[in-house]
């Protein structure tokens, strides 16, 4: 292999050994992982990367990746932004493959810790707006990997991420199997492996996602950006792509960086924009930059 290569990791890993063999060689690095304890592993390798004259870039997709993207938009737009909240809607439509409803199944049963507080998940509510989609919908706290990123980008401010499904009464089921403690079946393998057959073969939905961030001083609104389009798989690899042909063969920056440190939203616009559905306010602002 020589510099002009690069290599895309799509699958989970449990060790950051073959990032390190990439990093060693210099080899320009994309991973599309959302696990965000791997994604923590991967950052402690920064310095080996700045040693290495290598690049390695995380948080590649939707959530993260395209969220980061518009929360740091709204970042630019308004410094004095002190909390930025972002909703995320999939479809149940969309086969997301047997890891990643395994993946979600996981973090639905684990509560988390969001800069040292303990979080619940699928516990704190939100309702949220979404370009293409009729009405409010309510969406819950769920550990996305963006909100820590972007917490260790801007420590003075503060982020949560939430998530709902295209179907409000199987977000609504969800949240009471949450409270009354019932996911904690899902800690038996069987029980795991038998909710994972029903989701991965569930047709009821569509395959379509929305994203809606939102910028907030004093709990006051200041802006909200809104995207909605389908097949997620798709936009997660457009995203990968245009990274990759940004930094392929030429590269001025070394170090494990998330893409918002790296590229703006507008880089991606031109090419997501026939693939998604803005909302108005999104689209204008976006072509006036």
């Amino acid at each position: 292999m020589n510099r002009h290569d690069a290599i895309i990791v799509c699958i989970d890993q449990s060790s950051t050994d073959f990032a390190t063999y990439c990093l060693t060689k210099a080899i320009l690095y994309l991973d599309i992982t959302a696990n965000t304890n791997f994604l923590s592993q991967l950052r402690k390798l920064n310095g080996y990367a700045h040693q290495h004259r290598a690049l390695a870039v995380v948080s590649l997709g939707l959530c993260p990746g395209l969220t980061n993207l518009l929360a740091a938009e709204l970042i630019t737009r308004y410094p004095h932004a002190d909390e930025i909240s972002t909703g995320i809607l999939l479809g149940l439509g969309e086969k997301h493959g047997k890891a990643a409803i395994e993946w979600t199944l996981d973090n639905l049963i684990k509560d988390f810790e969001y800069h040292h507080t303990p979080v619940q998940s699928f516990g704190k509510s939100k309702e949220f707006q979404f370009a293409g989609i009729n009405g409010k919908r309510k969406a819950y706290r769920f550990n996305f990997s963006d909100q820590h990123a972007l917490k260790e980008n801007y420590p003075e401010k503060s982020f949560a991420t939430y998530l709902c499904l295209d179907s409000p009464w199987v977000t609504r089921l969800l949240s009471r199997l949450k409270k009354t403690g019932v996911t904690r079946l899902l800690h038996t393998k069987l029980l795991k492996k038998i909710a994972i057959r029903l989701f991965d073969s569930f047709s009821m939905g569509e395959s379509i996602f929305a994203v809606s961030t939102s910028a907030y001083h004093n709990g006051k609104l200041l802006d909200r950006l809104s995207v909605s389009g389908k097949e997620e798989s798709v936009i997660t690899a457009k995203v990968t792509v245009i990274c990759l042909e940004q930094f392929i063969g030429f590269n001025k920056y070394f170090g494990v960086m998330d893409l918002q440190q790296l590229l703006t939203l507008q880089v991606f616009w031109e090419e997501l924009k026939s693939e998604l559905f803005p909302c108005k306010q999104l689209s204008e602002n976006i072509s006036s930059n």
